[in-house]
């Protein structure tokens, strides 16, 4: 039974330490006639996941307490709020495609009520508050940053159809023998053959041999643009 225990508080250590992902860092400018200006960013450090299971914090926002008995703060200070971070392509992948699979739609990336909790913070997003404080407050003041980890974000799950590899995977070599085919990165390669360092000591020689090269190559892309709309047009 105590070894048991034992496994069960080592996977919940594991859980904890998402708590971890959700960082956070303060800084305090002023005082400036009585006030100083606090700057607080939370953000979320987890790596973002291609099929799910993604550390997504809700319900993130700030608690500020003040020591005093009298809490002559009342409701505290108000706070500009910025999301300078925001993912807009990592929230998309949860509403592309088609779903089948019931009457609810697809999986939301956020729901009204968890939103209406405080911030959803996706991997890598971050929001700042900004708050004049009074200098006479703020040595009585604990101020934290909180939120929960999303369980519908970290337990959903994508899994990719590998029968379809047999079907995609032609395309791509198909793909690849087109470029060689049409000789695609030769005049590139020419151009890098012939690319100057560009200073005071560079010739009008080695200016001209670098202005013949990217004619040629710009010759060859166009002709190369073409070949590459006639391949995507054939049935592989």
């Amino acid at each position: 039974m105590a070894e048991q225990n034992e496994s069960i508080l080592e996977s919940l250590k594991d859980i904890q330490s998402l708590r971890g992902l959700l960082k956070s860092e303060m800084s305090i400018n002023g005082p400036k006639e009585g006030e100083v200006i606090a700057k607080i960013k939370a953000y979320n450090d987890a790596p973002a996941s291609p099929d799910g299971g993604d550390v997504v914090f809700l319900g993130v926002g700030l608690r500020i307490t003040d020591g005093r008995e009298s809490n002559r703060m009342g409701r505290g200070p108000a706070a500009n709020k910025s999301r300078p971070s925001d993912r807009v392509e990592l929230r998309r992948k949860y509403n592309e495609g088609n779903w089948i699979g019931g009457t609810g739609g697809s999986f939301p990336e956020a729901t009204a009520d968890e939103q209406s909790h405080g911030e959803v913070l996706f991997p890598g997003e971050s929001v700042v508050y900004e708050m004049k404080i009074s200098e006479a407050d703020l040595p009585y003041l604990d101020i934290r940053v909180e939120g929960s980890v999303s369980r519908r974000h970290l337990f959903h799950i994508s899994q990719p159809m590998e029968a379809l590899k047999a079907w995609t995977q032609p395309l791509v070599v198909e793909t690849f023998r087109a470029l060689d085919a049409i000789d695609f990165y030769t005049p590139l390669l020419s151009i890098v053959d012939v690319m100057p360092t560009f200073g005071p000591q560079t010739t009008l020689a080695e200016i001209d041999a670098f202005r013949a090269a990217a004619g040629k190559a710009r010759d060859h892309v166009g002709k190369a643009r073409q070949e590459l709309s006639s391949c995507g047009n054939k049935d592989v």
